[in-house]
């Protein structure tokens, strides 16, 4: 599975996913300015959308068949994200104020949304 946020001339927004045996392109997301992650096993997708106004970052774990596995909404910046690549309930994040303040280094636990 191959993935990129700009992978058609056609597709002028959000991100789509192209499988390695030709078919064509599935689109995952519809929005644009948004960081994307892939499970190493290219079936499971982390999409992360900022809202400056609010403060927040919204992540959204979902198959890229478009179902949602987890939806959670972050404080602050998030970036950086890498899922893990041997349990798919972990990944390892960047949080912060803003993109120019300090930042942590976590591990998210998707199902209970804490770190650990």
């Amino acid at each position: 599975m191959l993935w990129h946020n700009d992978f058609a001339l056609d597709l002028h927004r959000g991100v789509q996913v192209s499988p390695l045996d030709g078919s064509a392109p599935v689109p995952i997301t519809s929005r644009g300015a948004m960081d994307v992650a892939v499970w190493p096993d290219g079936q499971v997708v982390a999409v992360t959308q900022r809202d400056v106004y609010r403060g927040v970052t919204a992540l959204v774990v979902m198959e890229t068949s478009g179902r949602a596995l987890h939806k959670l909404q972050l404080d602050g910046y998030v970036s950086d994200l890498s899922p893990s690549p041997v349990n798919r309930q972990l990944v390892k994040l960047r949080q912060g104020r803003s993109p120019s303040s300090g930042f942590q280094e976590l591990v998210l636990d998707l199902a209970t949304q804490q770190p650990r």
